[in-house]
């Protein structure tokens, strides 16, 4: 959890008020940056570790199903 703090503070110290909080829901945090980027925040204290998902939503408008 210590180190995802840490990126979200390191993003939003190179953005002046870049992060925008949307909700807490079930113990997952969401934020908003100015560029769009969705953050996710879900700590498990029970696990030493950090993980990073990256979801990269990304595709024409205009592609077919399949």
């Amino acid at each position: 959890m210590r180190l995802c703090l840490l990126i979200v503070s390191l993003v939003c110290a190179l953005h002046t008020n870049a992060q925008t909080f949307v909700r807490q829901m079930e113990g997952v945090t969401e934020y908003r940056l100015n560029n769009g980027l969705q953050v996710l925040l879900a700590p498990n204290e029970l696990q030493p570790r950090v993980y990073a998902n990256l979801v990269v939503k990304a595709g024409s408008a205009v592609e077919g199903a399949g």
